[in-house]
């Protein structure tokens, strides 16, 4: 009787962690596109740093902002919702090792359509590289006019790309540890 329930206790736990790694994968996948999309807002918004009298409507805001000033929300949405999907990725990789045990089980969850499992390492990086690429691209046409770089401009160049670097270390790999699943499973 005790071999059944540690065994039921077992199948509840990798039931559970299933459900926990699907969840993080369709939080990580709402956080990517959300990053890209403040990303290309922002960007958008780059030319609109010297005419301060447009004024732009931030969605969730009721109250209209400068061009500026909506760049600035964009890029820290940017930060924030690309930290977010770092956070979730990192759960998803931990969750998948632990999964790694149950070899049946592994290869199931990790067809789960997401950017983080796919087996194609563009897929995965392109949008974060995208993504960094067009706020790096932002915050050098921010900066570009200013007479003089000092820390407080190079600072807010390189922080916002922070979460990229620890984002794009995580999608390197796929959940089962390698960085292309399909090339090992192709002979």
């Amino acid at each position: 009787m005790l071999g059944f329930a540690a065994t039921q206790r077992m199948d509840d736990l990798s039931t559970l962690r299933i459900q926990n790694y699907r969840e993080c994968l369709v939080q990580s996948q709402r956080y990517l596109v959300l990053a890209l999309g403040t990303a290309v807002a922002a960007w958008v918004l780059r030319a609109g740093t010297s005419r301060t009298e447009d004024l732009v409507a931030l969605p969730g805001m009721f109250v209209r902002v400068d061009a500026p000033t909506a760049r600035l929300a964009f890029v820290a949405l940017n930060f924030l919702s690309a930290a977010l999907a770092t956070y979730t990725v990192e759960t998803a990789q931990r969750l998948a090792n632990s999964l790694n045990v149950d070899a049946p089980v592994a290869s199931i969850v990790y067809e789960y359509p997401s950017i983080v499992t796919s087996p194609y390492p563009a897929v995965r990086l392109g949008g974060p590289l995208l993504g960094a690429g067009l706020v790096l691209w932002t915050q050098l046409s921010w900066a570009w006019p200013l007479k003089e770089w000092n820390g407080a401009v190079w600072a807010a160049i390189i922080v916002p790309l922070v979460p990229y670097a620890t984002l794009v270390m995580g999608l390197w790999t796929h959940p089962s540890g390698k960085l292309n699943p399909l090339a090992s499973t192709s002979k």
